[in-house]
């Protein structure tokens, strides 16, 4: 009788699911408090999630990646996966923090076949870093980690390590260069007009950029031409 009861209601939930495993949204697993800091109500239980490759496989590294469904993104570290930019991808794994970020530890990955790469939300600074708009610090600021943005700022400030900071008059947004994607970012100088993609990145509460390819930094975007000033011909 009690083996016939738990058949019965695990055939029950296998037809509310789908499957043996539920599925979540990215959104339902990506929370922080209001200091950025983890606070995921499935740390440490394995989940289910599905999504387009946003950053594939050696790009930031030999396991980092990202993928977002429509209500985010977030990432895992699996070395060896071969996915490229595009993949619909089934990824199972714990729900777990590394560097103050929200991933997915020992994901196993199933490839769902090919899709569209999910077009980036267009941002000013002030919009990527008070997300929520309430114009505090709160927890859904930290919402849009993991997702992909485009963000369009004035340079203030470069240094040697490959940080820069973007401005768009009343905020300020890092952006750090991957020394492992390859992107020269010798031309970036202060007072430069920039558009730079990137999944939304939380190091420790910090909200900051990680561009993908050199083709994630695009200087004067909507102007693709220099404006040249101040010069006087010779007769």
């Amino acid at each position: 009788m009690l083996r016939t009861t738990l058949l019965a209601a695990l055939c029950a939930l296998l037809c509310l699911t789908g499957s043996a495993f539920a599925q979540l949204d990215i959104t339902d697993i990506q929370v922080y408090d209001d200091a950025g800091a983890p606070a995921s109500p499935y740390v440490g239980t394995s989940q289910t999630v599905r999504g387009v490759v946003t950053c594939p496989l050696n790009i930031y590294n030999g396991g980092t990646h990202y993928i977002q469904d429509p209500t985010g993104g977030m990432s895992f570290f699996l070395t060896g996966t071969g996915l490229v930019l595009g993949d619909s991808v089934e990824v199972t794994g714990t729900v777990g923090a590394f560097g103050g970020e929200i991933q997915l530890a020992s994901p196993s990955v199933t490839v769902l076949g090919f899709s569209t790469v999910p077009d980036p939300l267009a941002l000013t600074v002030n919009e990527a870093l008070d997300y929520d708009g309430s114009g505090t610090q709160t927890s859904g600021d930290y919402e849009i980690v993991g997702t992909l943005v485009t963000v369009t700022g004035t340079i203030t400030y470069v240094n040697s390590a490959a940080t820069f900071s973007l401005y768009d008059g009343t905020d300020t947004l890092a952006v750090y260069i991957d020394s492992t994607t390859g992107i020269d970012d010798a031309g970036v100088d202060e007072g430069d007009l920039y558009a730079i993609t990137s999944p939304m990145v939380n190091f420790n509460g910090l909200l900051e950029l990680k561009p993908r390819y050199q083709t994630d930094l695009v200087e004067n975007p909507g102007n693709p031409f220099p404006v040249i000033e101040n010069i006087t011909p010779t007769p």
